[in-house]
């Protein structure tokens, strides 16, 4: 693996860092009662399925279709391979709301890609002393490059917070890529609530990226580690890119609710490729399948919608079976059809991508007592191999399905 030049990925690296010295670190005892959450790795990831009941294990929920008398799809569709086979002849609005959903859990993967990250970190990096004061940290982080592969050291700003033994906050920026601010994580856990925001900004030689991610909702402990018992990811994006010739624009708005055998979700898209415009708006229910990313697939489901890609348009009510990704007709046989068409479908506005004011740090001029991590010598020492295999939860980001042109309508 080469050092990332994304930012994305340094700022993976950097909170495993600093993240891992503070578990390490930890030998505080207080008389209050904890709740368990006492490091990272009780927390539930963001992309963890949702258990209506806290005593079984994320992987052992058993899943059926609820609000539906047909049985769960055996297989459903894999969100990770959503490009890999050809659409043509399948639904259009599954080939769309799947792509979306992707996009939705592919931007929620960061934090669980940081928990691995961490466990590399804790066998290779020997690291000492404390973080977690409820004050901010700072360091420097050498081995870091830009797009160019010119050096850009790194810099993070750090703070986490302890109610008793148990995490109640963890604040994070982040500056790479010329010294600029590329990233934000503020996550704050109340009682059985959690809430999460992370931003992510990058400026290269193929375009500009901008994302918000919010992820809000409750959690039971079950054995050692919480699970979701219900949770809503906001996710907004704009992108403007150039390459093989072609550029273009892409503006994402996703609200997806997320239960323990469904989701549901709505939002709008709109962009250009290629000097063709797109513009995508709809309301969605569908079985969910799986306990992970690598394993979450999409059963039977039903859309409203309305795409337009140039001068075609798709104006309609949808149904489909997971499986085999054909369409339901009529479509009122479909599942959740008395949910789906009684939605309202959402207005096209601007996605939310920005820094607030208290999100922002001037990196440039930053003061503080920086510490300095080595990150070239950590993948030297043999972490190498350990942190692309961290990566196995991410979805690949270029693997993009046409659904106009492949699936038609």
């Amino acid at each position: 693996m080469h050092t990332p030049h994304h930012p994305t990925g340094i700022s993976l690296f950097l909170s495993a860092l600093l993240l891992a010295a503070t578990l390490m670190s930890c030998a505080k005892t207080n008389q209050n009662a904890s709740t368990g959450l006492t490091d990272l790795s009780a927390l539930p990831k963001v992309t963890d399925a949702v258990s209506t009941n806290a005593s079984s294990t994320v992987r052992n929920i058993a899943r059926a279709v609820g609000g539906s008398t047909s049985a769960v799809s055996s297989t459903g569709t894999l969100l990770k391979n959503w490009a890999s086979s050809s659409w043509s002849g399948k639904s259009r609005a599954f080939c769309e709301v799947g792509r979306n959903i992707r996009d939705v859990f592919r931007q929620a993967s960061q934090p669980g890609t940081i928990q691995c990250y961490m466990a590399v970190m804790k066998k290779y990096g020997g690291f000492t002393g404390t973080v977690d004061d409820g004050q901010y940290h700072y360091a420097h982080v050498s081995g870091s490059r830009n797009e160019d592969n010119s050096e850009s050291p790194g810099k993070i700003k750090v703070k986490i917070v302890k109610s008793g033994d148990d995490i109640s906050e963890f604040e994070m920026f982040m500056c790479f890529n010329n010294n600029t601010q590329d990233g934000y994580v503020h996550q704050t856990i109340s009682g059985s609530s959690i809430s999460i925001e992370a931003v992510d900004s990058y400026s290269g030689n193929y375009g500009t990226w901008r994302s918000r991610t919010e992820g809000t909702g409750a959690f039971a402990m079950s054995d050692t580690r919480a699970v979701w018992t219900s949770k809503t990811i906001t996710s907004n994006s704009a992108v403007t890119f150039s390459w093989d010739g072609n550029s273009g624009s892409d503006n994402q708005h996703l609200e997806l609710t997320q239960y323990a055998n469904k989701v549901a979700v709505t939002g709008y898209r709109t962009g250009a490729y290629a000097g063709t415009n797109h513009e995508e708006k709809f309301y969605a229910a569908t079985q969910f399948l799986g306990a992970n990313n690598p394993t979450y697939a999409l059963g039977d489901g039903t859309a409203k919608a309305l795409f337009v890609w140039g001068n075609s348009t798709f104006n309609d009510i949808q149904a489909w079976e997971g499986d085999s990704r054909t369409k339901v007709t009529p479509a009122t046989g479909g599942n959740y059809y008395s949910e789906v068409s009684a939605a309202t479908l959402p207005s096209i506005g601007t996605p939310d991508t920005d820094f607030k004011s208290d999100e922002t740090w001037n990196c440039q001029s930053a003061t503080g007592d920086f510490t300095t991590i080595n990150f070239v010598g950590v993948m030297a020492a043999g972490g190498e191999a350990e942190f692309e295999a961290c990566n196995t939860d991410n979805f690949n980001e270029s693997n993009w399905v046409n659904c106009y042109s492949e699936a038609g309508e």
